[in-house]
């Protein structure tokens, strides 16, 4: 298991809990190359995102940083990702998961071919990039 609240950090499953306090799904699905259509989410104020079941069988991974066995963890103010499997604002459960003394948090789980960016850690700078940038010129 690994964790990392720095940026360069990433996390690529087949399911991964995202937890926080302000997670919001993208108004329309996107078409990547390397990915096919997936329906973005993103997480303000801070959040953070754990592996809960790895890709089977293995495949090249979206960001060579990436994290991918299960348990592995990014934490941090801002995160952006995807998931293949539809999202709805619906799919976002308010409860005790990303509880602050304020804010009752939020928790949602992605499934299918997932991946979760940070983009703000608690530490260092912030992405020069946004991923979402990335993926779309990479072929």
């Amino acid at each position: 298991m690994a964790s990392r609240d720095e940026v360069p950090a990433s996390l690529e499953g087949a399911r991964i809990l995202v937890t926080g306090l302000k997670i919001q799904t993208g108004p329309i699905p996107v078409k990547f190359a390397r990915v096919g259509t997936v329906f973005p989410l993103s997480v303000k104020r801070g959040g953070d995102g754990t592996i809960e079941e790895a890709i089977n069988p293995p495949r090249v991974p979206l960001r060579p940083y990436s994290f991918l066995e299960v348990g592995d963890k990014i934490l941090g103010r801002d995160l952006w990702g995807f998931a293949s499997s539809p999202l709805k604002p619906g799919d976002i459960r308010v409860g005790q998961a990303g509880r602050s003394s304020s804010h009752s948090g939020q928790d949602v789980t992605c499934r299918g071919t997932c991946f979760l960016e940070l983009i703000s850690g608690w530490r260092g700078k912030p992405l020069p990039t946004h991923p979402r940038e990335f993926l779309m010129t990479e072929s």
